[in-house]
This record gives structure tokens, C-alpha cells and sequence, in this order.
């Protein structure tokens, strides 16, 4: 007789092997169920968690101080002058925090939205909605944006400017590349990524193809996969629809097209959780049938994630009449 799946969907998952002292310090910091972790730095432990109306949000733990800091999920820690500078939000309002915890940059601003800055300048989503280009001392450089992912790459950002035009954006607010992409908040319709190694990806929204593009911004290749992500540890995670389903395979790629960790089983109705690729695994895998996360490894094997990061490697295909079935290509 089959097992039945009796752990919770939210049991704490680990992308990162953390020591037990550093673990006790996150738990002692915050006793919610944790999702996702992920190590910055011998300090700041950053991870999302489930609140009371099931939704899910990113937070840092400060371990050293024992203190919750509320961190602002579109943005990632940067350095400036050899000093760590963490985007934070608190009562909804962004600001830039220095490592020391003592140093606000433009707290009085009521920034909703806050990202790192790149060779003197960030961008910022102001108490209007706008979107906006600053240099170091929160002065504007451009607010022609209408919309921006926020992060550079390689001194680039992909925005779509209020005038129509859409390209990549470089520090001194300068369109530098004028490209044929459309750019909102949703990736499922509108599509661009930071650049990395000298590549990025784009949805040509008069194709509606995706394309690997260079800093020139010459085409260099059609991709087949769906890419649904910016550009996280150098690598894009991309899906493959299934047709008679609905289920998604997720896999990784470089922007330059190459594939890391190809799609290989249909297990998600959609990304809950955004894959992750560490060690030769794919961990935070959807998977619909068990209703939790499962670990994917090179060789095809399936586990139940949350047993995984216990170091007990228990496979999925108990929970299913025939693996094979949900494979790429079945």
C-alpha cells in the first residue's frame, strides 16, 4: 500500500547547510514556520516565512543581536566603499541600513521600493509610484522611468521609459540600447533580464520569442525554453509547458542560452516557489501531487525535500502510480 503524505507544506526547508548554533539563532529570533534560507553573511540570515494570512514575505535575521529585520524582497545586499548595505522596509517605507545597524540612507523619503546602487546611482520606487534614478546622495538623475526590474547588470538595467522607448539603462540615466520588449511586474507577459557575462535574455514583444542578447544588443540566439526569472547566483530559471496537463518542468540556464540543469519532470501548476540550483540539485520543485517542495538530482532521482535537508534521501515515486509519466517528452 502506498504512503500517505502526512508532513506539512510549510516545514522548514534549508537552501544553504547551516551550522546548528546558527540555526538555534534564527529559531530563537523567530519561532514561524521558515521557507527559504539563505546565509549572507556570518551576521544576517535573510529567509521568508508565512504570515497569518498564509501569504509569504522575506525577512532578515540579524543573529548576532537577535533581532527581526524586515527586509524588502524586490532587492539584495550590496557593498559601498567596503561597507555592507542592506535594502530594508519598515511601516512599508524603504531605506538603505548599514551593517552596523546605526547608519539610515534617506529614511525620510517613504520609498516604497528600494534597490542597490551600481557605480554611484539606484533605483527607487518613490511615495508616488514613480520610479526613479538617484546618485548617492538622493539626488535625481533621471524620472523618465516608467517601469524597471531595479537591478543592474554588468552596469545595465532593463526599463521601459515613459516615452514608450524599452532597453537597458545605464547609471548616468542614459538609454544606451533601445530593444523591442515590453516591461511590467509580471514575467509570465513581459520579459528582460539583467545582463551576466555579457548576455541577457529578452521577450521581443512583436514576436512574442525569447532571445539571448548581446551588449550591442544583437540577437545571438532563439531560445526554445520559457525563461521565468532575472538572473540569480549567474544563472535564469526557465519552464517547459506541458501540453496535455498543464504541469511545468523548471530547469536553469546561463543567459547565454546554454543549459545548466535541463526541465525534466512535469510536477508544478505554476512557480509557488522559484527552483534554485546548488550542488548539482534543483531544490523548492513544486510538486502538485504531494502538495510540497521535492529535490531533483542530475541523474533524474526524486526527493522528498524536506527529508532531504535531514540528510535522509527518501524517494517520491511511492506517490505516484508511474514516474516515468511525468517526465519531459512523456
Amino acid at each position: 500500500m502506498k504512503k500517505k503524505l502526512l508532513f506539512l507544506f510549510a516545514a522548514l526547508l534549508s537552501t544553504t547547510l547551516f551550522s546548528q548554533e546558527l540555526q538555534n539563532s534564527v529559531n530563537k529570533i523567530n519561532n514561524d514556520k521558515i521557507i527559504i534560507q539563505t546565509q549572507l553573511n556570518e551576521r544576517f540570515v535573510k529567509y521568508s516565512k508565512m504570515d497569518s494570512s498564509q501569504k509569504y514575505y522575506s525577512t532578515l535575521a540579524d543573529v548576532k543581536n537577535n533581532k527581526e529585520i524586515l527586509f524588502n524582497k524586490y532587492t539584495a545586499p550590496f557593498e559601498i566603499q567596503g561597507k555592507f548595505h542592506i535594502p530594508v522596509q519598515e511601516t512599508n517605507h524603504g531605506f538603505y541600513l548599514t551593517s552596523d545597524l546605526k547608519e539610515y540612507i534617506f529614511k525620510d523619503k517613504n520609498y516604497k521600493k528600494v534597490f542597490p546602487y551600481c557605480n554611484g546611482s539606484a533605483f527607487v520606487l518613490d511615495k508616488d509610484e514613480n520610479y526613479v534614478l538617484i546618485d548617492m546622495k538622493g539626488n535625481t538623475v533621471t524620472d523618465q522611468v516608467e517601469f524597471t526590474t531595479g537591478r543592474f547588470g554588468e552596469g545595465l538595467a532593463p526599463v521601459k521609459l515613459k516615452d514608450g522607448r524599452t532597453g537597458y539603462m545605464n547609471p548616468k540615466g542614459k538609454l544606451v540600447l533601445e530593444l523591442n520588449f515590453d516591461l511590467k511586474e509580471d514575467f509570465n507577459k513581459t520579459y528582460a533580464t539583467r545582463f551576466n557575462n555579457g548576455y541577457a535574455i529578452i521577450n521581443d514583444n512583436k514576436t512574442n520569442e525569447y532571445f539571448v542578447i548581446d551588449k550591442n544588443g544583437k540577437y545571438v540566439k532563439k531560445l526554445d525554453e520559457r525563461p521565468v526569472s532575472d538572473v540569480y547566483c549567474n544563472l535564469v530559471t526557465f519552464c517547459v509547458p506541458a501540453e496535455k496537463d498543464g504541469l511545468y518542468a523548471f530547469g536553469f540556464m546561463k543567459t547565454s542560452g546554454e543549459i545548466v540543469f535541463p526541465a525534466k519532470y512535469r510536477f508544478a501548476d505554476g512557480p509557488r516557489f522559484f527552483p534554485n540550483f546548488k550542488n548539482g540539485r534543483i531544490d523548492n520543485v513544486y510538486c502538485k501531487k504531494i502538495n510540497s517542495n521535492v529535490s531533483i538530482e542530475l541523474d533524474g532521482k526524486v526527493y522528498e525535500q524536506e527529508q532531504y535537508f535531514k540528510g535522509k534521501k527518501v524517494l517520491v515515486e511511492d506517490y505516484f502510480d508511474n514516474l516515468e509519466d511525468y517526465k519531459i517528452g512523456k
